[in-house]
């Protein structure tokens, strides 16, 4: 948020109510600010998801590892 503010020559500390102009610049920065760059950053969250290959075999091999694990650390005997 800071680096927006600079990048569209705000600054928060100088605006009291009608001390600052808002020009339509600034409002459309502040927008982006505040919906497109979240939405972007929770599209791009999403890419990992894609390559995430717990499934299967593979996810009941994890699972039965960590069930081994849990125990043992324990000092559970099966």
């Amino acid at each position: 948020i800071v680096l927006m503010y600079i990048i569209i020559s705000l600054n928060p500390v100088d605006y009291v109510e009608g001390a600052v102009q808002i020009t339509p610049l600034i409002q459309k920065s502040m927008f982006s600010l505040v919906t497109l760059l979240p939405a972007a950053g929770m599209l791009l969250s999403v890419i990992p998801i894609f390559f995430y290959d717990l499934i299967g075999e593979k996810k009941e091999k994890v699972t039965r590892e960590l069930f081994e694990r849990r125990h043992h650390a324990n000092g559970e005997i099966e």
